[in-house]
């Protein structure tokens, strides 16, 4: 009685048409989890430069008494923030990459809808896990002082040259 129009659709269904269907939306499921993945290595991308910004900083700078110490401690920062986006980086990737391979197995298993909702989820925490990461590194006081200390260096230092 309670089964029988359950069973009745089941039994007239486009199997063809629903596999396709799945097939469609585990492949756009793994098509948004790599781009999630790019567009974190991206945000790496651009945090990587603004460490080797301050570096090149540093270098000009290098040879003035006053910079040496803070020089040293913008260094350690960078390091520590190179470091920090490579962790990041990494855990996103293979955040990515182990949503992918999921999905692929699910989607050969029959479960594809159960899969794409489990590499949304993780994709999502790899992107809110980098940000937040980056974020850290970006706030963080050793990073800030050592940014502003390089400022306030290479102003003297342009004084000193005037």
């Amino acid at each position: 009685m309670g089964f029988e129009p359950a069973i009745h659709e089941l039994e007239t269904a486009d199997v063809e048409e629903m596999g396709k269907q799945w097939k469609e939306l585990g492949q756009k499921a793994t098509k948004d989890a790599e781009a999630s993945a790019k567009d974190i290595e991206a945000e790496t991308q651009e945090l990587e430069k603004l460490v080797e910004l301050i570096k090149d900083l540093a270098q000009q700078l290098q040879d003035s008494e006053a910079y040496k110490s803070m020089a040293e401690a913008a260094e350690q920062a960078a390091t520590a923030g190179m470091e920090t986006a490579a962790q990041a980086r990494a855990a996103a990737a293979s955040y990515a990459a182990e949503a992918a391979e999921q999905l692929k197995e699910l989607q050969e298993s029959g479960a594809i809808e159960s899969a794409w909702e489990q590499a949304r989820l993780q994709a999502g925490a790899a992107a809110s896990s980098a940000a937040t990461q980056a974020q850290g590194i970006q706030e963080s006081a050793l990073f800030r002082s050592a940014t502003e200390q390089a400022r306030a260096t290479a102003e003297a230092a342009q004084r000193q040259l005037r």
